[in-house]
């Protein structure tokens, strides 16, 4: 669209997250989109695909049991799904495993 501006980013998923997206996806977001909003279109785009290979929700998933890191680093607070992307973040999502 004329007059908006966008941004690229990267985004990786390790666990079951591996099983329905890319490694190393770029994608492509309007500038002042959110982790949120990021979370909001995997959900549409492989949410159906991952509920077949788990019986779970995408969504529910990262926010319960998935941590994002920006560029290598944690967020804080850690579950800060309101934090605007930059063009070129990398955004990985990680399960915490053990405990």
């Amino acid at each position: 669209m004329q007059g908006q501006s966008f941004v690229q980013i990267r985004v990786n998923g390790v666990s079951t997250l591996r099983e329905v997206i890319r490694k190393d996806m770029t994608m492509t977001l309007r500038t002042g989109s959110t982790v949120n909003d990021l979370v909001n279109i995997l959900q549409e785009e492989f949410g159906s695909k991952y509920k077949e290979i788990t019986g779970e929700n995408l969504r529910n998933v990262i926010e319960r049991l998935f941590t994002v890191t920006i560029n290598g680093k944690l967020p804080t607070p850690i579950r800060n799904f309101d934090r605007v992307l930059h063009d070129g973040d990398e955004i990985v999502f990680f399960q915490w495993t053990g405990a």
